[in-house]
């Protein structure tokens, strides 16, 4: 039997969610050394990967280029790409296994193929806008700032860079509504999992709440909490509508919309929450939001357009069990779960018992740690299907509208083009 460790992983350069956060757990839970570099500063401040080497010197050349003009930009563009490469050349010799999201490396992928010369492992990890087609993703323009043309042209960019991805990463790991441009087979990430978890101490303050709850009887007032991080690509003025007719009923509602703040205290929020409304459009059904709530015994309501094609992506046991409709069964989802005290206790019960069993942060580095080696279960390679067309964060007119605008060019990516399968 060998004693000797597992190889070093690098996760970066950016955290997406607290997916990567999680994953630090992870791989610590199971003895994997590793380095976590976060290069972006945001509203939301996920702890973790600004102390890793080079993080502050290349957020400190960033803002500095950022807030600069005439030559002081271009020279502090020369020292940020200097920069990078230096870092990439530390972590190189420093690591023997690579994590990138995002959709970006250290050097634009253009290190790619030299992590592969020195025998490195990589597995990209996709999580929307990074591989979505862009004339569908409302994250990336918002209704008043789509152009067909530049839409088109982004589509062009980003389809080579997914190409260059392909032809380097040992495993890119997606879902089928964001993975339109992918040629080649690719891991279902909802059979790795999300790893997104709040700390212990914020779980088990949730289970003694949720089991406050189920012996009290329902408060007079339920608390409906909605954050989004863009408000106009997660319907938030659409809730808003519905939720404020819904007061005007009568119904028991106080509601509050979180933007722009930190995790921490949005997870300090969600606890006081009776009810957590996601957003109208997502592709999948538990994001980070969803699953950081099911940890902490919060019922959600998500919605989106793909509940249906999902039966056919994943085995039953595999689909997170969130109250996941489609957008237009807002009003009629959140009625039943203000009047219905079990509706709420069923789906925080059974989502939990969902992330508990399946996403454990240990088991989801686990299965990366598991592609790195090659030894991974059939179930986990994606079924190819490219049908569905309505995108994320829009509503179904603006997503049919959109791609009749790009005209016949945007069917070619809704075929499944003779792409490779792995056989089931």
């Amino acid at each position: 039997m060998s004693l000797r460790r597992p190889g070093r992983v690098f996760m970066g350069l950016r955290e997406v969610s607290g997916h990567y956060k999680g994953l630090c757990e992870g791989f610590a839970s199971i003895g994997v050394r590793y380095d976590y570099l976060n290069i972006e500063e945001n509203a939301f401040a996920f702890k973790g990967g600004d102390e890793a080497h080079g993080a502050m010197l290349l957020r400190s050349l960033k803002r500095k280029r950022v807030g600069s003009v005439g030559w002081r930009r271009g020279f502090y563009s020369v020292l940020q790409s200097a920069a990078h490469v230096y870092v990439f050349v530390f972590y190189l010799v420093r690591c023997r296994y690579f994590i990138f999201s995002a959709g970006a490396s250290f050097c634009r992928l253009l290190d790619l193929p030299v992590l592969r010369l020195f025998g490195k492992r990589i597995i990209f990890q996709y999580h929307g806008s990074d591989s979505r087609l862009p004339f569908i993703d409302g994250a990336r323009y918002s209704p008043e700032m789509f152009s067909a043309e530049q839409a088109w042209q982004d589509t062009l960019s980003l389809q080579r860079n997914v190409e260059l991805v392909e032809r380097y990463a040992n495993y890119i790991v997606n879902i089928q509504p964001q993975s339109n441009l992918l040629r080649q087979p690719y891991i279902q990430w909802m059979q790795i999992g999300v790893a997104a978890k709040p700390e212990q101490h914020y779980i088990e303050r949730g289970w003694l709440r949720f089991r406050e709850l189920c012996d009290k009887p329902s408060a007079t007032v339920l608390k409906v909490i909605h954050s989004p991080s863009l408000p106009h690509a997660k319907g938030t003025a659409r809730i808003r509508s519905v939720i404020e007719a819904l007061v005007a009923e009568g119904w028991p509602i106080d509601y509050q919309e979180v933007t722009g703040v930190a995790n921490d205290s949005l997870i300090e929020l969600l606890l006081g929450a009776d009810i957590v409304i996601d957003q109208l459009y997502s592709d999948y059904p538990m994001p980070s939001l969803a699953t950081e709530c099911a940890w902490l015994h919060v019922p959600l309501l998500i919605f989106g357009y793909a509940g249906e094609h999902w039966a056919k992506w994943l085995p039953a046991e595999a689909i997170p069990p969130t109250a996941y409709g489609e957008p237009e069964t807002l009003k009629e989802a959140l009625k039943l779960m203000v009047e219905s005290k079990t509706t709420r206790i069923t789906y925080a019960e059974t989502c939990f018992n969902f992330v508990h069993a399946n996403w454990q942060p240990a088991q989801v580095a686990a299965r990366y740690m598991a592609l790195f080696k090659d030894d991974l279960s059939k179930e986990w390679w994606a079924v190819r299907d490219n049908s569905y067309r309505l995108g994320a964060c829009l509503d179904r007119a603006d997503s049919e509208g959109r791609i009749s605008r790009i005209g016949q060019k945007a069917e070619f990516y809704f075929r499944n083009r003779g792409d490779k399968n792995v056989d089931q």
